[in-house]
């Protein structure tokens, strides 16, 4: 429990009905109390009510404003701790005041995140659930959300707990073995460790293989539109979107640099970028010159690229630039080749044009931007990359690099263990590599502390939370 007490607006600022200031820690129910008018005083007042009241500035004795405040009492709070919430009117200016009331009566500001790590840090919740508050916090979809809920309800830390569980279960055993003489019962050797450590490797790296789609469903699948000049990637953009994000006109390299905007498609985040056209000659300027470099540096990182042929234009070097693409990223990266314009040149011809065109998870659509026609083709596709994802849903998964890491850490230092254990190496050389796998396990849940990397973590969180 923390000797200090914090407060923070727990709400956007803005014009709004209603604004939150929220208090926790020891001294809370005392700085309001300096603050808050209300019958009988708000020190008086039962645990887990809320009280109409005002709030008077002690040193002009000027009514700020007219509140609702509610008494929340450790240990039954978020914090763990003693927590105050005033209901005032929204605003920037009402809100403000009250806050620094509250600041000049005893509080501090909070940190980033600081109310979060206070009740993580007063075990009320542990890393991955603090994670995932801010993740539901931050979703921009119904996937993301619902996963968001399912890490705080426990999905992911009950998994690795009873993993965790299980490598000091061995650890035990080993410490058991070396109680006993040869003379005794207890036949513990090398070999029956690697045998027992076979289920909890195969469980991480089942959870590490969750790591991309955890990391789609949370932050967006990205896909990057690219073609040569003028194919019609900023008017897809457009149509996507449902407006006029992307300016488009009939020169050649308007568009100079990445554009990015994302959607809920499906119940899925998938974050669209438009890119410069691909061309090359020494006539390019330097800015569309860094523009194309982005584009191919995007491309790089897509989970999906959508490389559109303009009907209208030179199709033989289309065709071509296409193929070598597929070439280049459809081995690893799902390519769709978006024959576009065919409400000008006919969808036969584009059809027979796009037979030409081969390569590894690759997908070819005729489309029309311009007025749409196609378009529900393009998003089945793009959904379908997203379904692959939906059988994971209800179970713990890894959605961030700190998860990933932490948990190939682990998985390393139990196929050493498992390579020693069945070369027949002393039990303390496989003891102490299960012992640094239960502490990579116990770094995810905050079972194990390390500070620098917790107050890290939570120093990306909002203000407020």
């Amino acid at each position: 429990m923390h000797n200090t007490t914090i407060a923070a607006i727990a709400t956007s600022l803005g014009t709004s009905g209603i604004s939150i200031i929220k208090l926790s820690g020891c001294e809370a129910f005392a700085i309001c109390d300096r603050l808050f008018v209300c019958p009988g005083g708000f020190l008086s007042k039962a645990p887990n009510t809320i009280t109409y009241g005002k709030i008077v500035d002690p040193a002009t004795g000027e009514t700020v404003d007219k509140v609702l405040v509610s008494k929340m009492q450790a240990p039954r709070t978020y914090t763990g701790e003693d927590v105050v919430e005033i209901n005032c009117h929204g605003g920037m200016l009402v809100t403000r005041r009250v806050l620094q009331l509250v600041l000049n009566a005893g509080a501090l500001p909070a940190e980033p995140g600081e109310f979060t790590k206070r009740a993580f840090m007063n075990n009320k919740m542990d890393l991955l659930e603090a994670e995932a508050t801010m993740d539901l916090i931050g979703a921009k979809a119904d996937k993301a959300a619902k996963v968001a809920i399912q890490q705080m309800e426990g999905a992911l830390s009950k998994e690795l707990g009873q993993l965790a569980d299980s490598l000091a279960n061995v650890c035990a055993k080993i410490d058991l073995s070396t109680d006993f003489d040869e003379l005794d019962s207890f036949d513990y050797g090398p070999q029956n460790v690697a045998r027992e450590l076979g289920p909890v490797r195969e469980g991480l790296k089942r959870l590490a293989g969750t790591f991309d789609s955890g990391r789609k469903i949370r932050d967006g699948l990205l896909v990057v539109i690219c073609g040569r000049p003028n194919a019609g990637k900023s008017s897809l953009l457009n149509r996507m979107l449902g407006e006029e994000r992307a300016i488009v006109t009939d020169i050649p390299g308007t568009t100079r640099d990445t554009v990015e905007e994302a959607i809920s498609l499906g119940g899925y985040m998938v974050r669209f970028v438009d890119t410069a056209g691909l061309r090359q000659g020494d006539s390019l300027d330097p800015v569309e010159k860094i523009g194309i470099d982005r584009a191919y540096a995007k491309m790089e990182s897509a989970d999906m690229i959508i490389y559109m042929i303009d009907m209208c234009g030179d199709l033989d070097k289309q065709v071509q630039e296409a193929q070598e693409m597929c070439q280049k990223y459809g081995e690893n990266t799902p390519m769709v080749i978006v024959a576009n314009k065919v409400d000008m040149c006919g969808e036969e011809e584009a059809i027979k044009l796009l037979n030409n065109i081969q390569g590894a998870q690759l997908t070819s659509i005729t489309l029309s931007a311009l007025n749409g026609l196609g378009l529900d083709k393009l998003q089945d596709v793009i959904l379908k990359q997203c379904a692959t994802e939906d059988d994971l849903m209800g179970q713990g998964i890894l959605v961030n690099e700190r998860q990933k890491q932490l948990v190939q850490r682990a998985i390393a230092h139990l196929d050493r263990a498992v390579i020693a254990g069945n070369a027949g190496i002393p039990l303390d050389v496989l003891y102490t590599e299960i012992s640094s796998g239960v502490q990579a396990l116990n770094e995810l849940t905050g079972r194990y502390i390390d500070m620098e990397a917790i107050d890290k973590m939570f120093s990306s969180y909002c203000v407020g939370k």
